[in-house]
């Protein structure tokens, strides 16, 4: 019979370890199903999870928090995606394909007649230093992140304002703050709380304040 030596030993035992750090963090956490399928197709740009998956019972999305992002199945058209706050991967009949947050491909559901959401306009303001004179527009559209959250204060969905300013995001009906994220200190703007109804798509407004006196 043939032994291991305590070298080949030692070498089973730190490439089993790294096996099981490939698959999960050191939280003890790790990627199952379409999640695990699409980290393996972007590693780098998903990252560790840092949390298991859980169920959103709100909307009916299966969510998972990762060091770089968010992973989403979402129930309502069964795709599954992985966006970061500005980017979405998500995994199609074409394959892995990527778009801005504030878009959508052709095959993915749109809000229809009769859906619930919230549409709105993100405009930066004041642009203009010093008084504003009559007639004169201090403010522009504003590209930005926005954090949907539930009541609970978990994130149930992410989306980023187009070129003009607008976003528009499907959601079940309740209760949910919108908060604007902010890269670095300005520009910045204020959470705000939005209920949203039956067969109603809600509008709001979010102005950042771009510090400019």
């Amino acid at each position: 019979m043939t032994r291991a030596t305590p070298s080949a030993t030692l070498i089973a035992s730190v490439l089993l370890v790294l096996s099981v750090h490939g698959a999960a963090s050191e939280g003890g956490c790790g990627f199952q199903l379409g999640f695990k399928a699409l980290h393996e197709l972007i590693p780098l740009i998903v990252g560790d999870c840092r949390e298991d998956e859980h169920h959103n019972a709100d909307n009916g999305d299966t969510l998972q928090a990762t060091t770089n992002g968010l992973l989403v199945w979402r129930q309502a058209d069964n795709w599954t995606a992985f966006t970061d706050g500005t980017t979405t991967w998500i995994i199609g009949p074409n394959g892995l394909e990527s778009r801005p947050n504030g878009g959508r491909f052709s095959w993915e559901s749109a809000m229809t007649q009769g859906a619930s959401g919230v549409e709105g306009h993100v405009t930066l303001s004041p642009i203009c230093p010093g008084p504003v004179r009559p007639g004169q527009v201090c403010e522009q559209p504003y590209q930005a992140t926005i954090t949907v959250l539930d009541q609970q204060g978990r994130t149930v969905a992410q989306v980023q304002s187009d070129k003009d300013g607008l976003f528009q995001i499907a959601l079940v009906p309740g209760v949910y703050t919108l908060r604007p994220e902010s890269p670095s200190r300005l520009p910045r703007a204020s959470a705000q709380s939005v209920t949203v109804s039956p067969s109603i798509v809600t509008r709001v407004s979010i102005q950042y304040d771009s510090g400019i006196r």
